[in-house]
């Protein structure tokens, strides 16, 4: 009974709380970003001159990749017990993403801020 108890001490430690509320507020804000894609249709659609056709392609195109990816990426995680690489590669790909879209911000503005010129008849 002693090993028992042992063996559980660790289940319900102030650390194994903050990893449950980690990976609730990481699942937040994945699939908070993934899911509110339609709120944001019709303005990055006008933004870059794409029907609402190629953009809801675009969702669908990257829930599809998500979902069937995930058992993959999962599995090599599990398997080299290494949990930082993934990490790791995910802060690079945040920061190559950001560096992307900063770039394109910087020579394609979205808004312009200065107002039309008023023409005389």
């Amino acid at each position: 009974m002693a090993e028992t108890a042992n063996q559980n001490a660790g289940i319900d430690s102030p650390r194994a709380w903050l990893i449950v509320l980690a990976a609730f507020f990481g699942a937040f804000v994945v699939f908070g970003v993934t899911y509110s894609f339609g709120a944001f249709l019709r303005p990055v659609a006008t933004a870059f001159g794409a029907s609402h056709a190629s953009m809801s392609a675009l969702f669908a195109t990257m829930t599809v990749l998500s979902q069937f990816v995930a058992p993959f990426t999962g599995e090599l995680v599990d398997s080299t017990h290494d949990f930082r690489w993934p990490a790791y590669v995910a802060a690079i790909s945040a920061v190559l993403a950001l560096g992307a879209v900063m770039k394109m911000r910087a020579e394609v503005p979205l808004v312009t801020s200065q107002p039309e010129a008023a023409t005389a008849d």
